[in-house]
């Protein structure tokens, strides 16, 4: 897979087998929760930059959502696409921050790396 033929990229095929592809969808999980005792939280930003691009996830806050009580929780889901053929290491940082009807903010950051792809051929020399 991802051999070049002039300007077409092969990156999926079908045998016998079943269909195969070079990228994997894979998703991550946010779970963002209010964990003060007093004031509601509004996000007004909501960001994940993996291997240096970033996105704007503000807008996958489901509808309503985006005022957090409380001890409330939300959960919000984001698709990525994960390239098999090359083993390589995956950095996300996502990053939060919401503010209270009195005007207060707050923000929070959190990492997660992991490796995914094919590993790298033995070399013989």
């Amino acid at each position: 897979l991802k051999d070049k033929f002039g300007s077409v990229q092969l990156l999926i095929f079908e045998n016998e087998f079943g269909l195969f592809t070079c990228f994997v969808q894979a998703t991550y999980g946010f779970t963002l929760s209010n964990q003060g005792a007093a004031d509601s939280g509004t996000i007004v930003e909501f960001t994940s930059t993996t291997n240096g691009i970033t996105d704007d996830c503000l807008s996958a806050i489901p509808p309503n959502d985006g005022t957090v009580q409380p001890g409330d929780t939300v959960i919000v889901d984001k698709q990525v696409l994960i390239d098999m053929t090359i083993r390589q290491e995956y950095n996300t940082v996502a990053y939060i921050r919401a503010e209270t009807p009195m005007g207060f903010s707050c923000d929070d950051t959190a990492t997660l790396q992991f490796v995914a792809g094919n590993p790298n051929l033995p070399s013989f020399g």
